[in-house]
């Protein structure tokens, strides 16, 4: 499975984000258990670009596309992942960077039988602003 995706305003809305007031939006329940932070409409409105308020790359893209393995072959979960990912750059503050994830499937009784599975996301620059 690849994912080669080029919308690099894909989650953001600067229309909403200039409107936003921080009163009445719950800024102690968005942030759960994280530490207390001044509010920024932007982090609320377009979390997913936004370390810790969204999982990356495993979380908004390869989720999805990782369940069609179980809806075809019935197994519940892959025996083991093997990942390689740049955190430094991986989706927050707008910049995509890359994943590489190859999984392990088959029987978990039987190590004799099975299949790998691979899912990787590319690297792109962000456009010049």
């Amino acid at each position: 499975m690849t994912w080669n995706v080029n919308q690099p305003g894909r989650w953001r809305r600067p229309q909403l984000v200039n409107q936003l007031k921080e009163e009445g939006h719950g800024l102690e329940r968005f942030l759960i258990n994280r530490p207390m932070v001044d509010f920024d409409p932007r982090k609320y409105l377009e979390f997913r670009l936004f370390w810790p308020y969204s999982s990356g790359i495993p979380d908004q893209w390869m989720v999805h596309q990782i369940d069609t393995v179980h809806w075809f072959t019935n197994l519940p979960r892959p025996r083991s992942v093997v990942v390689t990912w740049d955190l430094s750059l991986e989706g927050r503050q707008g910049k995509l960077g890359y994943l590489t994830a190859v999984f392990d499937y088959g029987p978990l009784n039987d190590k004799t039988k099975g299949f790998p599975s691979d899912y990787s996301l590319g690297k792109r620059t962000p456009p010049a602003t």
